[in-house]
């Protein structure tokens, strides 16, 4: 078994212990990187959904304020066909008769 540990094929090459060393070394940065890039894409997802759940308590807390908007809009549609201008007529008609 010792015999074959020095065999030839198992001595490194100058290039072989470049590329060790660079890879050593680049690893914790790969990793720093793709941990940031983690980091980073829940944070966006976070960041998201606080923004949609703060327009969703916005829009909860404007409720009311829409409904009497609403309501009040429908009022003056009901009253823009001048139904009591003819009503007022026919009595005022009915008076003088």
């Amino acid at each position: 078994m010792t015999a074959q540990s020095y065999s030839p094929a198992f001595v490194p090459t100058n290039l072989g212990r470049l590329l060790g060393n660079a890879r050593s070394r680049l690893g914790p940065v790969i990793s720093f990187v793709a941990y940031a890039g983690v980091f980073l894409g829940y944070s966006a997802i976070f960041l998201v959904s606080l923004l949609t759940v703060g327009f969703l308590e916005i829009r909860q807390a404007n409720m009311s304020d829409f409904n009497a908007l609403i309501a009040v809009l429908e009022q003056r549609d009901r009253y823009a066909d001048h139904h009591l201008a003819q009503t007022i007529e026919d009595v005022s008609a009915e008076l003088a008769a």
